[in-house]
């Protein structure tokens, strides 16, 4: 239940729709999978069977390989956080099945183990898992047309799709790129002689600098677009506050305004029985004929 209350906040506060979805191109975290996988289990220290259980369990349920690299990525952020928690495999089988994305699974994953260590499945659990799991690569499926071809059409329209999971990508091509050259370097101290080895040493220099700067541009990318929606939460906020006050003054007016036709006898107590005011106060085209 508690799991259940997480998820439904979670996802109010991520948008998943088909059309957000579509305005996203996810090739970059579809390339990412590998390295998430491996960085989940030598730096973070999940075991393999944990991982294998979990994208096993995305992959049966038909979920793009980007939100695979979603699921692996909050677990390894949650884990920095909060330290390793047994169960993760069969928790993501869970959530997979009661048909959370992958957006909203990164999201749980730091409040995993709140309430102790996830149970193990029974027999009937694995089999319920299953059927859940093949419903849902059906709808996969036809969601994914749908995307597909809604991202066509904006791409026609000359729409810009922005890079899901650029910055994340953008950092792991740098730490590989300046580990790379790491790697020379220590084979040349090392004295060991290759005719390529300086062009392949100035090679990495110079992959490592570039990817060093597109981490800072999409660094700074990430900033500014946190930048503007504050911003635009601001304005949100000011043009609330003034439609509140507009509305307040709009009612006072029509207070005053109703006061006024009460004074001037025109309003509804002071009607004649065919609705104007009393007789005698009218024109001579209003008064009695």
């Amino acid at each position: 239940e508690g799991t259940d209350t997480l998820s439904a906040a979670a996802a109010a506060d991520d948008d998943t729709s088909e059309e957000a979805a579509a305005a996203e191109d996810d090739i970059l975290q579809v390339l990412d999978l590998p390295i998430a996988t491996v960085e989940l289990i030598e730096e973070d220290g999940l075991s393999e069977a944990q991982v294998s259980e979990a994208l096993e369990s995305a992959a049966e349920a038909g979920l793009p390989a980007s939100e695979a690299t979603e699921i692996l990525e909050g677990e390894s952020e949650a884990i920095k956080t909060r330290g390793k928690k047994k169960g993760f495999g069969v928790w993501v089988a869970r959530r997979v099945a009661a048909g959370e994305r992958g957006k909203v699974i990164r999201q749980l994953a730091k409040m995993r183990g709140q309430d102790g260590d996830e149970p193990d499945l029974s027999e009937e659990e694995k089999a319920k898992l299953k059927e859940a799991f093949q419903a849902r690569k059906e709808a996969e499926k036809e969601r994914r047309e749908r995307i597909h071809a809604r991202r066509d059409v904006m791409r026609a329209e000359g729409k810009r799709l922005k890079m899901r999971g650029i910055e994340k990508h953008r950092e792991r091509e740098a730490e590989m790129a300046q580990r790379r050259l790491e790697r020379l370097k220590a084979l040349q101290d090392k004295g060991v002689e290759h005719p390529e080895l300086e062009a392949k040493i100035a090679q990495a220099e110079k992959r490592a600098a570039r990817a060093q700067g597109r981490e800072g541009r999409a660094e700074m990318r990430r900033k500014e677009a946190g930048a503007d929606v504050r911003e635009e939460r601001k304005e949100f906020r000011g043009e609330r506050k003034e439609a509140i006050e507009a509305r307040k003054e709009a009612i006072e007016a029509r207070k005053e305004a109703k006061e006024e036709l009460r004074e001037q006898g025109k309003g509804p107590k002071g009607k004649g029985p065919k609705g104007k005011g009393p007789k005698g106060e009218q024109g001579p085209e209003g008064g009695p004929r």
